[in-house]
């Protein structure tokens, strides 16, 4: 008897996994899928992303990026759908589907603003807070002047490492702030205006970077006093000599060779500097025609400070820079493309100033300048091509302002 019925429960057990997964595959094969597509009532077009869930189950689908959804293996009968995504009205759709069965169903969500918290800012303002209307500018490192990659050592160079300042190519040094072209730039140097700051084709510049002691970009919102062009303001400020002793100095670099004599003027209070500076690989290079001369600059300046430690101060300044250089064309009789031609291109610039600062007192400065600058340029060819363009360009102006140095 004993034998029987454990022949018996041996035989259920075997049998119940294949009753139970006979009764899986029949449910399995029963099941229905919903799909469809999800819209904007706003618009009419697909949307994306919305996720589908079928209510009291884990079952779901996420439409894809046309806005189709699709949800398989869900069992006959009455279901409900909620749709949901960030940004629509979250809806509840009911369905009802047969064993078997494929049902569509096409879903219209409306898009809703998202709720956001109550921001509320404030602020107090301080009477020691300095409010600017302008742009206050971006100094110029000047201490990694002599450590870029290069040949020479520029100024403008400098600035075009700036993020408002664009270079055109690896061969100019001229500045191209925000789109705006050369032309609509100034630059001054110790509140001259100089119009035409380039050398050499526009190669380097006609700062000496050894003078240099302070250079601002202000590249749109310049204060008033920079006026007269449209995009940027480079405001450069040229050292006075030292007080202490007579300090003589020489660069050379692969393009120019210059040197600075610095010292007192008879006293503490009174300094000088003088320096030049000038091409050297001209005067090396062996041209074969005596007419030809290659491409060349140089630039002097000085300046003289009288009372630099008290309540009035004079500057008297003045610099003188040029360029130049003479192509020869011979003509070959035997070749009928060959001309003859001479061609002279040169230019310079000169500035004279007087500047007077006096102090007032702690809060009230007065600053008042005279300053004369000129440009000329000239171009002359002769020969089978020819060609004469000279110009020539002169201001002299009177400033003055008084600067209230107060905070407010």
């Amino acid at each position: 008897m004993n034998r029987i019925a454990v022949c018996i429960g041996l035989a259920i057990t075997l049998l119940i996994p294949a009753i139970v997964n006979a009764i899986e595959i029949d449910i399995e094969d029963s099941r229905a899928t919903v799909t469809g597509t999800v819209y904007s009532v706003n618009t009419g077009e697909t949307v994306p992303f919305a996720t589908v869930r079928v209510v009291g189950t884990r079952i779901g689908a996420v439409s894809n990026e046309k806005g189709i959804y699709q949800i398989n293996g869900l069992p006959p009968g009455e279901w409900q759908l909620k749709i949901s995504l960030l940004g629509y009205k979250e809806i509840t759709r009911e369905i009802n589907v047969a064993a078997n069965d494929i049902h569509r169903t096409d879903i219209y969500i409306k898009e809703v603003p998202i709720p956001m918290a109550e921001v509320e800012v404030r602020g107090e303002s301080s009477q020691d807070e300095k409010l600017a209307s302008v742009d206050t500018g971006s100094d110029i490192d000047l201490s990694i002047i002599g450590s870029r990659p290069g040949m020479v050592d520029d100024l403008l160079r400098q600035v075009q490492e700036l993020p408002q300042v664009k270079a055109r190519s690896d061969f100019s040094s001229k500045m191209y702030v925000r789109g705006s072209g050369p032309e609509h730039n100034i630059v001054y140097i110790d509140g001259i205006p100089a119009y035409n700051p380039y050398r050499a084709f526009g190669v380097v510049s006609s700062f000496n970077p050894d003078l240099v002691e302070k250079a601002r970009l202000y590249p749109g919102g310049f204060p008033a006093e920079f006026g007269g062009r449209l995009s940027a303001v480079l405001d450069v400020k040229y050292k006075s000599g030292t007080k202490k002793k007579i300090k003589p100095s020489l660069d050379i670099n692969a393009l120019a060779a210059g040197g600075i004599l610095e010292g007192p003027l008879f006293s503490d209070n009174n300094t000088y500097i003088i320096s030049g500076r000038r091409t050297y690989y001209d005067l090396f290079l062996d041209s074969r025609d005596a007419h030809t001369v290659y491409p060349h600059f140089y630039d002097m300046y000085s300046k003289i400070t009288f009372g630099k430690n008290s309540k009035n101060r004079v500057d008297i300044l003045g610099w003188h820079n040029g360029e130049g250089f003479r192509l020869s064309q011979n003509k070959d009789e035997s070749d009928d493309r060959s001309y003859y031609a001479r061609a002279t291109n040169s230019g310079y610039s000169t500035a004279q100033s007087v500047n007077w600062k006096h102090m007032h007192s702690q809060s009230l400065m007065f600053e008042t300048r005279l300053y004369n600058v000129g440009e000329n340029r000239k171009l002359n060819m002769i020969g089978d091509i020819a060609a004469d363009f000279d110009s020539y360009f002169k201001e002299t102006a009177l400033e003055g302002q008084a600067l209230w140095m107060n905070n407010f």
